[in-house]
C-alpha cells in the first residue's frame, strides 16, 4: 500500500545514519569540552532539522498538488518527528551520564543512576503495542503520532546506555571484564532488534495514518 516498505527503508535509512553521525559527533565533543560539547551538538542538530522542517513545509504548499509530494512530505514528518525526539532524549541521558560520571554539582553517583532510572522508567510507561489500533478521532482531530512517540524514547535510552557502556568497557578495559561487557552489549543490541520487530505490523498503519493527516494539512494550508 502506498509503496509504504519502499518509504519504510528510506527513513530508516535516513534516521539510522543521523543517529550514527550523531554519535560520532556527540563523542568527539564529549572528549573535547564534556557537557558542554554535547550541548552545543544537541543545539546545532535541533537548529538544523528546524530550518529543515520550514523547507519541507514550504515545499508542502507551493507548487503542483499530487501523490508524490503527500507522499514525500510524510516521510519527511517521520523523519522528523523521530529524529525531533532522539534529540530531545540523546540529549537528556547523555548530559546525565556525563554529570553522573563527573559527580556535578557535588551530587553523588547513585543519586544520579537512580534519577536515570526513574526518567528512563517515566519516558517508557507508554505501551508499545496496542495503541495504534486505538486512535482517537474526537471530530476531524487525531492523534496518529503514538507509535513514534512510544517507540523512539525506549530506542534512544537503550542505544544510549550501549554506546556509553561499550565507549566506559573500551577505555577502563581489563580481561577480567571482557565477558560480562560482551553479555550486555549483546542483550542491548539483542533488545534493540526485538522492538525493531515488535514495531512491524503496526509501521504501516502509522505510515497510512501519518499520511492521511498529511494530506489534509496540505489541503488546509494550500486553501488559505
Amino acid at each position: 500500500m502506498m509503496g509504504f516498505h519502499k518509504n519504510g527503508k528510506i527513513i530508516w535509512v535516513v534516521c539510522s545514519l543521523f543517529v550514527l553521525i550523531m554519535t560520532a559527533c556527540v563523542i568527539w565533543a564529549s572528549n573535547r569540552w564534556g557537557i558542554v560539547g554535547i550541548t552545543a551538538s544537541f543545539l546545532l542538530s535541533i537548529c538544523i532539522f528546524q530550518v529543515y522542517k520550514i523547507i519541507y513545509e514550504w515545499y508542502a504548499i507551493h507548487g503542483e498538488h499530487n501523490f508524490r509530494k503527500v507522499k514525500t512530505c510524510t516521510n519527511c514528518w517521520i523523519i522528523y518527528l523521530i529524529i525531533d525526539i532522539a534529540l530531545v532524549v540523546g540529549w537528556l541521558f547523555s548530559t546525565l551520564i556525563l554529570m553522573a560520571v563527573d559527580g556535578t554539582w557535588g551530587i553523588s553517583r547513585f543519586a544520579y543512576c537512580a534519577i536515570i532510572i526513574v526518567l528512563a522508567i517515566l519516558l517508557t510507561l507508554k505501551p508499545i503495542l496496542p495503541f495504534v489500533k486505538k486512535e482517537k478521532y474526537p471530530w476531524n482531530k487525531r492523534y496518529p503520532t503514538s507509535l513514534i512517540n512510544a517507540f523512539v524514547p525506549r530506542f534512544v535510552i537503550l542505544y544510549t546506555f550501549v554506546v556509553f557502556y561499550f565507549l566506559s568497557f573500551a577505555n577502563f578495559t581489563s580481561s577480567k571484564d571482557i565477558i560480562p561487557s560482551l553479555c550486555v552489549v549483546y542483550i542491548g543490541i539483542e533488545r534493540l532488534i526485538s522492538m525493531f520487530d515488535a514495531i512491524k505490523e503496526y509501521s504501516e498503519l502509522e505510515y497510512k495514518s501519518l499520511f492521511r493527516d498529511t494530506a489534509r494539512w496540505i489541503y488546509k494550508q494550500r486553501k488559505q
